[in-house]
């Protein structure tokens, strides 16, 4: 059977490899698209930019997700491992909505009135999902892998 390129890179998993910028990327830019609305001079500057940097994170959150669900088929089942996968899968609607928030702003760069506080709210609200989800897909990762290693050695002297 043909490996998937989802699946390892040099030996490695690829989950292992992308997985850090993601969690690096995803609250960085849900901070950054919170922060776009408030400022008429950064909507009609960085609005589209800022859209095309969503739209990268969400590809990297599909590649983080894809290349997870392949490692997991490496893996012996854990109730873990399920629960974190389980999470995984749904960081990508949090980072299309984040998306779809940036391309709203972009939309209205050049409002002013009512729209602009909505907006700034919608986007403040998104953001905040986004991260929390994020966080807890990757402390539900982190137990799946590391909480037994840590556990065995608490007692270990050097």
């Amino acid at each position: 059977m043909l490996a998937s390129p989802l699946d390892t890179f040099r030996g490695l998993p690829v989950h292992a490899l992308v997985l850090h910028l993601t969690v690096v990327a995803v609250p960085l830019m849900a901070v950054v698209t919170a922060a776009l609305p408030w400022r008429r001079s950064w909507r009609r500057r960085f609005a589209w930019p800022v859209v095309v940097l969503d739209a990268l994170v969400l590809a990297l959150v599909w590649v983080t997700r894809q290349s997870g669900l392949q490692l997991e088929h490496r893996l012996p089942l854990n109730p873990q491992i399920l629960h974190h996968a389980d999470l995984g899968l749904k960081m990508w609607w949090f980072s299309l909505a984040v998306l779809v928030v940036a391309v709203l702003v972009a939309l209205a760069r050049n409002a002013s009135g009512p729209a602009v506080p909505v907006l700034g709210v919608l986007s403040l609200a998104v953001a905040v999902a986004s991260v929390v989800w994020i966080v807890r897909v990757g402390e539900a990762g982190s137990a799946a892998v590391w909480k037994g290693v840590v556990s065995s050695t608490d007692h270990v002297q050097r």
